[in-house]
């Protein structure tokens, strides 16, 4: 009984060292944003808009009940 209590305290360490050696560290980046238009929005445009001025993604995105607002987001290190 005392060797089976051993093996898994031995087992449990061991399964501990090797998933923490196993975990990837990931840096998450930090995304900037910016309404380039307020009242309306053509997704061809936004997009256009947001490539040419900061290498973004834009999108239409809905504020109001028929309004909508080009927001352009790109990763905050390419300022």
């Amino acid at each position: 009984m005392a060797k089976t209590f051993h093996l898994s305290i031995v087992v449990a360490v061991l399964l501990l060292l090797f998933s923490g050696t196993m975990v990837k560290e990931t840096n998450a980046q930090h995304m900037c944003h910016e309404n380039l238009t307020k009242t309306t929005c053509e997704e061809a445009t936004c997009r256009s808009m947001c490539t040419q001025k900061w290498k973004g993604t834009g999108t239409c995105v809905q504020t109001y009940e028929q309004r909508y607002a080009c927001v352009c987001t790109w990763p905050c290190k390419s300022i």
